[in-house]
């Protein structure tokens, strides 16, 4: 019996070894996987911020279409042609363009095109 005891004893002490050392296994995947997660933690923040400033970069460039929409260039000077001649004026002969207000693009471009079809019906 004493060496039933004796083999029963030595069979503790090895999984006791094997418990210590599975512990301390558990305990380092536990680490690693802290820092893994810390990691893409960190990761997953600055992918946020930089698609937040390229974001906000494009709403301020759509801001910026939206308020320049239906708003027409300054008009330019006439241009000489070829033999010194004047070049074609550069507002339609009916008056000056504006800026659209509102919802009323729709009727600015018709206008626009009666006017540029007036235009260059004239032309030709």
């Amino acid at each position: 019996m004493s060496k039933m005891v004796q083999l029963v004893e030595e069979l503790r002490e090895r999984l006791n070894t094997i418990a210590d050392g599975e512990q301390k296994l558990v305990s380092s995947l536990r680490e690693a996987l802290n820092r893994f997660d810390q990691k893409l933690l960190q990761d997953v923040r600055s992918l946020t911020a930089e698609h937040e400033s390229r974001r906000s970069a494009i709403l301020n460039e759509l801001q910026g279409l939206a308020s320049r929409m239906g708003a027409f260039p300054p008009p330019r000077e006439t241009r000489l042609g070829v033999n010194g001649a004047d070049g074609p004026p550069a507002l339609p002969p009916h008056g000056r363009l504006r800026a659209v207000e509102g919802g009323a693009w729709r009727e600015a471009t018709d206008k626009l095109q009666s006017e540029l079809d007036t235009y260059f019906k004239k032309r030709a």
